[in-house]
């Protein structure tokens, strides 16, 4: 059930953009997205895969909770961020 965690998270985000619409954060979690696509399809090795799928719903779970809150100095962190690495570093303050 990670691969369902993964994208449960993912259409609950789609949906709360929706409501809510964070234009930087929302961006900011899809180049952090396909990044994690990227890498889970290339991926042979399953502990290795579980151990991605558990990072990502990790981090999708706390872009999850920065949608009820506010995010002004967020923002402004992101819109700095321009690696993935620089992008999970910056949510992972929040």
């Amino acid at each position: 059930p990670l691969s369902i965690k993964f994208y449960n998270n993912i259409q609950q985000i789609d949906n709360l953009n929706n409501e809510n619409r964070k234009k930087i954060l929302y961006n900011k979690y899809t180049l952090v997205l396909n990044d994690y696509k990227t890498k889970l399809n290339t991926i042979s090795n399953i502990d290795e895969s579980i151990r991605m799928l558990s990072e990502a719903n990790s981090f999708f779970e706390k872009i999850i909770k920065l949608y009820s809150s506010e995010t002004k100095e967020l923002k402004k962190q992101l819109k700095k961020a321009k690696t993935v690495e620089q992008i999970k570093t910056v949510i992972n303050q929040f």
